[in-house]
């Protein structure tokens, strides 16, 4: 009929063990730490954040290399190298530091979902 459920040694009738401090340094350690689950579209912000900064670098190397003799056919195009560049490395930086506090639970963030 019912089967009782042997209870794990992390397990007790009253709940989970409350967490223990080092003895020598009076702090919980990390493996006793439990951090969230990261959830998919947080996952796939930081994913799209990843992406815009590399495509922010590859901008801001062109409009570098605009001012080479090699180059000479992305001068034209330099202010608009500089202007994507410095939007796309901004948002893809202010993506990730959200995702980081959000992680971390710091003031209360919400993920950033980008695309769900």
């Amino acid at each position: 009929m019912f089967h009782r459920r042997k209870l794990d040694d992390e397990e007790s009738l009253l709940g989970p063990r409350p967490l223990r401090p080092d003895i020598r340094t009076g702090d919980i350690p990390k493996s006793q730490v439990q951090r969230p689950k990261i959830p998919w579209p947080a996952i796939k912000s930081i994913v799209v954040a990843i992406i815009l900064i590399l495509i922010g670098i590859s901008c801001a190397t062109m409009f570098l290399l605009s001012f080479g003799p090699f180059y000479a056919q992305f001068s034209s195009n330099r202010i608009v190298l500089f202007i994507i560049s410095f939007l796309t490395i901004n948002a893809g930086t202010w993506t990730l530091r959200i995702a980081y506090k959000c992680y971390y639970m710091i003031d209360n963030y919400r993920w950033p979902m980008l695309f769900l």
